[in-house]
């Protein structure tokens, strides 16, 4: 997971390791850059909730 706005070597980097891992998948946040867990956290838990096969608002509180 990377942000869309993320400086250059970020998208090469995460583009590198998923490339290492088995069955990996990127997911590219739009409008948020390397910061993005901290000023998004929504973001991230979303898709690791999906990730994981739970509902989204279970890791991320919403109701």
């Amino acid at each position: 997971m990377r942000g869309g706005d993320s400086v250059p070597p970020t998208p090469r980097l995460v583009a590198r390791l998923a490339g290492l891992l088995p069955d990996a998948r990127v997911a590219v946040v739009e409008g948020d850059d390397h910061l993005l867990p901290l000023r998004s956290p929504a973001a991230p838990a979303g898709l690791v909730a999906e990730h994981a096969g739970m509902p989204a608002r279970e890791v991320t509180g919403a109701r």
